[in-house]
């Protein structure tokens, strides 16, 4: 039994059948998602049927969107539990479609490659550019952009539940006169929640009206935000131009180095042509 299909077993998923997956003889893609543009390609791929194609999530929420795909939770733990799983299940094709910021896993993926001698397409997401009316502060991480906050100042940080801790620890460290208002997907265990801290959890999509609305309600003074690219995310920035309010731009990291036999791309139409030029000239991927 493949590692996928114990893994079925155990949890009682029923994303695809167990004998399907025995016997298909499609090439096998493994797409490490988590953002939308990774559910889209899968999309793209699983219309036209000439794959099958596996998609993971890290797990960090419960419920997520559903997927056309064989899905995946939970992670692989490092690259060898990576490499593992794609030796197991004879994976023909890497995809790493991960947020910008994921920089772990892409390393991990890269090194999976290595390891098992499979060929890596990388979606590498283009960041916002600020616009005429943006009022921004770039910063190339997290700490620099909290140490510039003004202090007795109302931030909306929309970094979501992973940040949540550190940030709230930081900014009470840099001054514990700042506000924070942390918008993330789903809830965040803290207890107890300072009194200078409340959590937003609301699911996407959002609209500029609101988060106008929002900003204007709880007086925000500044946001504190990452690159992370996507027109989806670029609504909460419109609605801080809107109210000329300003923002610490946190910088997407630099892109890892790609390991030979693979490549890159900035739009998800061009990566999926690639995938499928690629399948005539690649034995891996017939």
């Amino acid at each position: 039994m493949t590692v996928l299909a114990d893994w079925l077993l155990k949890t009682g998923r029923r994303d695809s059948s167990l004998e399907s997956i025995a016997v298909s003889s499609k090439p096998r893609i493994l797409v490490l998602a988590g953002i939308g543009d990774a559910r889209d390609l899968c999309k793209r791929l699983a219309s036209k049927g000439q794959f099958e194609v596996f998609a993971s999530l890290a797990g960090r929420v419960a419920d997520p969107k559903p997927y056309p795909a064989i899905l995946r939770t939970g992670g692989f733990g490092d690259a060898k539990g990576l490499a593992k799983f794609l030796h197991a299940e004879k994976i023909s094709l890497l995809v790493d479609c991960t947020h910008p910021f994921a920089v772990g896993i892409s390393r991990n993926a890269c090194t999976a490659i290595q390891m098992t001698g499979i060929p890596l397409a990388r979606f590498e997401r283009p960041p916002w550019i600020p616009r005429l009316n943006d009022q921004w502060l770039e910063f190339p991480d997290l700490e620099r952009a909290i140490e510039a906050l003004p202090g007795n100042s109302t931030v909306f940080a929309p970094l979501g539940k992973g940040k949540a801790h550190s940030l709230v620890t930081r900014c009470a460290l840099k001054d514990a006169r700042i506000h924070l208002i942390i918008r993330t997907i789903v809830p965040v265990k803290m207890d107890p929640v300072p009194a200078n801290v409340r959590f937003v959890a609301v699911r996407p999509p959002y609209s500029r009206a609101q988060d106008r609305k929002l900003f204007q309600e709880s007086r925000v003074t500044c946001l504190l935000c990452r690159n992370s690219g996507a027109d989806i995310g670029r609504i909460k920035l419109d609605a801080a131009a809107d109210l000329k309010l300003p923002v610490h731009m946190i910088s997407q990291p630099d892109p890892l180095p790609l390991p030979p036999a693979s490549a890159s791309f900035t739009e998800i139409g061009a990566l999926e042509t690639w995938i499928y030029s690629h399948r005539t000239g690649d034995s891996r991927l017939n």
